[in-house]
This record gives C-alpha cells, structure tokens and sequence, in this order.
C-alpha cells in the first residue's frame, strides 16, 4: 500500500525524537526537508476551488460572514 507525502511527513515528525545516532537524526532531517517540499508543492498544485456565484474560497466566505447564495 503505498504512502501518501502526508502520512510519511506525519510519521517521519512522529517519530524524529527517537532516532538516537546522528547518521538517522541527519537522514531524517534531510527525508523531512523533502517531504516538505513534495507536499508544499502538491498544495501549491491543487486547483482553487472557488464558489459558483461569489469566485471566493470556502475560507474566504467564512471571513466575510457571508455564504455562497448570498452572492446570487
């Protein structure tokens, strides 16, 4: 089953304290640095899915109190 970047980023910051030699803290730092990266730009990537009607986020109709009708 393969493993999505959040489920190894989530793991990886899970379980950093555990590692006790210096070779796995450095191999896990540089893995998290990547899976980082990869997931910064899976979320860059992802399309902006705006409303129908007002053009504007999820996010950005909860800051101005409105819903998605009202723009109709």
């Amino acid at each position: 089953m393969p493993v999505t970047s959040e489920q190894a980023l989530s793991r990886i910051r899970s379980n950093i304290f555990s590692y006790d030699d210096t070779p796995n803290e450095a191999k896990a730092g540089r893995v998290l640095k990547y899976l980082k990266r990869r997931v910064m730009r899976q979320v860059a990537a992802a399309p902006r899915r705006t409303g129908k009607w007002s053009g504007l986020t999820r996010n950005e109709l909860a800051q101005t109190g409105t819903c998605e009708t009202d723009w109709y």
